[in-house]
C-alpha cells in the first residue's frame, strides 16, 4: 500500500468515526492537539460540550494538521452536518512541536 492510499483510507475512517459519533448530538467541534486529549478537553471545553472523542493519533504533526483541515472542510461542506459542526476556521492553531503524539479528536454536545 502507497502513503496516498493509506492516506485516503485514513480520511475515510475519520469520516466514519466522527459520523457515528455525532449521530445524535446536538453540536460538535473538530480539533488538533499535542496535549493529552483530557487536559485539551479540560483546559479549553468542559464548559461547553459534554465530552471529548480521540479520532486520530500520530506522530507526525504534518498528517494531523493535514486531516483536520480535511475533516472540518468535509462537514461544514454537508447539509447533513454543517449546523451542528461548530467550527468556524478551517484548522488553524500550532501545536507544541514537541509532543511525542498528536490527536486529531471532536468534542460533542450531546
Amino acid at each position: 500500500m502507497n502513503d496516498e492510499a493509506n492516506y485516503i483510507g485514513i480520511r475515510k475512517d475519520a469520516v466514519s468515526k466522527i459520523k457515528s459519533i455525532t449521530e445524535s448530538c446536538s453540536h460538535f467541534k473538530i480539533g488538533k492537539t499535542g496535549q493529552a486529549l483530557d487536559d485539551r478537553f479540560d483546559r479549553e471545553y468542559c464548559e461547553i460540550y459534554d465530552r471529548i472523542e480521540p479520532i486520530y493519533s500520530s506522530q507526525l504533526k504534518s498528517v494531523v494538521d493535514e486531516l483536520e483541515v480535511f475533516l472540518i472542510v468535509f462537514f461544514k461542506a454537508s447539509a447533513e452536518y454543517d449546523q451542528k459542526c461548530d467550527n468556524k476556521a478551517v484548522g488553524g492553531g500550532e501545536m507544541d512541536s514537541r509532543s511525542n503524539t498528536y490527536y486529531v479528536y471532536v468534542v460533542v454536545k450531546d
